[in-house]
């Protein structure tokens, strides 16, 4: 449909076009779009006035007029209410499912022998740093290195705890965040292994501590870690 017929939604939810993080997410749907076309069916319904009103795709429909795009793919719910098109646009927006961050890795591993993290950073939404964090995450981790139970190597005193998938994405967030911080303020590239000193691994070693207890400490404030204990 015209894209001269489509109007934003005035009870939009998400951030203004002007925040910080919304100019550089911004950025790089207009290189997606600009590399891929619309991609993704714009929903709208159809309001009184003859317009069609945008539920999900106001930052694309943006993009759009600022590119001089005439026309977009678009789902016309047709004539409902309000509430029901409040609804729709909360559950096509909020319902999103979580990246298993070793298989995100691999995958982004895959593609980056064709293509540079930092292309791959203009399209997709994490820095060249945290693009990195999540390639070597998936380079140094090695399941056949966690001692299975009763194994030789294991210490009595010890128990290894595999770490869920929701915590392993907060280690990798924080470590991309740390290593943004680091380069910051030494003003040069700093390398991944600079960063994951105060993580130590994916999968940690502690003494006598249940894994929920560990989900519990880590969703606390002021978490520290510890070397590992000498196991030779």
């Amino acid at each position: 449909m015209p894209v001269s017929s489509l109007v934003a939604a005035n009870w939009n939810y998400k951030r203004d076009f002007d925040d910080p993080d919304v100019v550089g997410r911004m950025e790089k749907l207009r290189e997606n779009l600009k590399r891929n076309g619309l991609v993704v069916n714009i929903l709208v319904r159809e309001l009184p006035t003859g317009f069609m009103e945008v539920l999900d795709g106001n930052h694309r429909l943006e993009v759009l007029r600022e590119l001089g795009i005439e026309t977009a793919h678009a789902f016309n719910f047709g004539e409902i209410t309000d509430g029901k098109a409040q609804r729709i646009a909360l559950e096509v927006n909020e319902n999103t499912f979580e990246a298993d961050p070793l298989k995100l890795g691999k995958l982004l591993k895959e593609l980056s022998t064709d293509t540079s993290v930092d292309d791959l950073a203009k399209t997709l939404p994490w820095s060249p740093a945290e693009l990195t964090n999540y390639i070597q995450m998936n380079s140094n981790y090695d399941p056949d290195e966690v001692d299975a139970p009763g194994d030789d190597k294991a210490d009595e005193e010890f128990e290894t705890v595999r770490i869920p998938a929701s915590l392993r994405a907060l280690f990798t967030q924080q470590m991309a965040r740390a290593r943004q911080a680091l380069e910051q303020g030494l003003g040069r590239a700093v390398e991944a292994d600079e960063v994951v000193g105060p993580f130590e691994v994916i999968l940690v070693t502690f003494a006598s501590v249940s894994t929920e207890s560990i989900a519990a400490d880590i969703a606390g404030a002021g978490v520290e870690t510890a070397p590992p204990p000498d196991r030779t």
